[in-house]
């Protein structure tokens, strides 16, 4: 059994999930670490996290069991 994790933004969870895999694949997403170039992640950002997932341009939080384990920040575009 996995533990739960989740995305954070402003104190409130956006996304969670136990299956240890797909949280850390959409931070690493929001942070840009997935992607070629930066018009990618902006779209990503626009079309994506920002429309569909409800992010915000600002500091998310990757929460494992109740704690921070890693901080990233969305520059506004």
């Amino acid at each position: 059994m996995n533990a739960t994790q989740e995305l954070r933004q402003n104190g409130k969870t956006v996304l969670h999930s136990e299956d240890g895999i797909s949280l850390r694949m959409i931070f690493n997403n929001l942070k840009g670490r997935n992607f070629d170039n930066p018009a990618e992640h902006r779209d990503y950002l626009l079309y994506v996290a920002f429309a569909q997932m409800h992010f915000q341009p600002g500091v998310v939080e990757f929460v494992e069991r109740g704690k921070i384990l890693d901080k990233a920040f969305i520059q506004p575009l």
